[in-house]
Order: structure tokens, then sequence, then C-alpha cells
């Protein structure tokens, strides 16, 4: 979720499925966003280009750009969110993700505090798209019972140290020792 850019790194990603496609691994993938900036319109290109010739259309789907308002219901049908994002800063869209007891992957250290005691399990180094494809298989393999404590425990993440109540009293905070 969120912009076409290089900087988002979805050839790791597209390396990844083409792993987990030869392994027999049964996966959709979403994409939803596109390029903010025309300088991003050849990069969306090239993406396209490498799915086609990984043969991997039928696995990975561009959705385009969706209203925010939309956003919640892709969320509440995927079974897991995955972002390669190589700007160390902390991306909304994995904490709205986490709201939702949706799964995260990621190899954005700004995430490794958030995450917690999940960083091993959850994190992988950037651009290693074979240890991405291990994060994504040991999550669709996890038992059902597994998978749910996993997915409530990032959201207990969200509701104790990232919800809006929290950010206020933080700023608050700030503000008071000024």
């Amino acid at each position: 979720v969120g912009r076409i850019s290089p900087s988002k790194d979805y050839e790791t990603l597209i390396k990844a499925a083409e792993i987990l496609k030869n392994k027999d691994v049964k996966l959709e993938i979403k994409i939803i966003g596109g390029p903010a900036v025309t300088a991003d319109e050849s990069y969306f290109s090239g993406l396209k280009r490498l799915v086609a010739d990984n043969k991997l259309t039928a696995e990975i789907k561009f959705i385009g750009p969706v209203a925010n308002k939309e956003i919640l219901k892709f969320l509440q049908e995927a079974a897991l969110f995955v972002n390669m994002g190589q700007t160390g800063s902390l991306d909304k869209a994995m904490v709205e993700a986490m709201s939702t007891e949706l799964p995260v992957i990621t190899c954005n250290e700004a995430m490794l505090e958030v995450l917690g005691d999940y960083k091993e399990s959850l994190m992988y180094p950037k651009k290693d798209f074979e240890k991405l494809a291990e994060k994504i298989e040991y999550i669709i393999n996890l038992p059902f019972a597994e998978y749910r404590e996993l997915g409530r425990g990032l959201r207990n993440i969200v509701v104790e140290k990232h919800s809006l109540n929290n950010f206020i009293d933080k700023i608050l905070n700030l503000y008071s020792k000024i």
C-alpha cells in the first residue's frame, strides 16, 4: 500500500514471489498504489515488465491507487502485509495493517523497536528476496492459532504504543517541557 517508487523496492517482493511460485506456494499479491510523480512512471513500467517476464501476472496484481477509506477492506481480506521500504522511517501503512491484526513482514529498521519480540520472525535484511520468501512462507504455514496470536500481539503493540491518544499524550508531554 502506497506510492510506486524505487524507495519501495518492489523488485525484492517480485523475486520472492518467483521463488515461492517455483516451490508451488499459492499466493496472490495485491500492490495498491501508483506512481506519485512522472519520474516514477518508468519504474512502474519496469515492474510490470518484470512481473510479465517472470510469468507472475496471475500471482501479482497492480490494483492502482485506492482511496484511504477503501484500504481497510483490502487489509481485512489479506493474510499478510509486506513492506520492502528503504526509507528507514516508520510507515503508517504498516501500523494500520498491524491494527487490523494483520501480520507484517518488513526490512525497515524503523520497525525494530516497534516489533519488539516479533522482530526476529517478521524482519528480513534489505533487498534479500530469499529471506523475504522464507518469512512469507513461514507466516503462510503458521498454525491458525499461532497466526491469530501473532496478529493479536501486533494489534496490542499499536493500541498500547501507537494509538492516537498515546500520540497526543507524547505531544503534550513534549510541549510541557518547552
